[in-house]
């Protein structure tokens, strides 16, 4: 504020405290972007291995139990793909190639450099919001069918 109450005027100085501000949480958010990720996946990978055991269980139990049997197993397997589509390679933007980067901005002023580096990364933050939410419907899908599934996996072989 000047004294006469009036906002001032930023100052380049300024613009750079807050771009190095700004930096490091978006760098933060990428990596928490990707740590998202990898959860999915540990995730999906843990409840297709139940998945699995439960087909083969269904399987290798089939003549014990109703000739419906194969309803449940359907619906596991069908849950089996939705979580490996799950976990299926994704790639997520980590922001930009620090050689690229330097190669392209070296020679610039620091504020320059600062404002690309918080626009690239930005674009990054952006493409990879675009991108976790679908791995996650997939997850809860193919989860939410294999409860279903096993649910219905008891009711066949309670009724046997």
């Amino acid at each position: 504020m000047t004294a006469d109450g009036e906002a001032a005027e930023p100052t380049e100085t300024d613009e750079q405290a807050i771009l190095h501000m700004l930096i490091p949480g978006a760098r933060a958010r990428i990596d928490g972007q990707l740590s998202d990720g990898d959860a999915v996946d540990s995730k999906a990978l843990g409840i297709l291995g139940v998945d699995a055991g439960a087909v083969a269980l269904l399987v290798a139990v089939r003549s014990d139990l109703l000739s419906l049997w194969w309803l449940p197993a359907a619906a596991l397997g069908v849950a089996g793909i939705l979580l490996l589509a799950a976990v299926w390679p994704r790639t997520f933007d980590v922001g930009p190639d620090t050689r690229t980067f330097y190669e392209t901005m070296g020679a610039s002023t620091r504020l320059a450099a600062s404002r690309q580096m918080l626009a690239e990364l930005l674009a990054a933050i952006d493409v990879n919001e675009t991108r976790l939410p679908g791995k996650k419907r997939l997850f809860k899908a193919g989860f939410r069918l294999l409860v279903i599934a096993i649910i219905g996996a008891l009711a066949v072989a309670i009724a046997s």
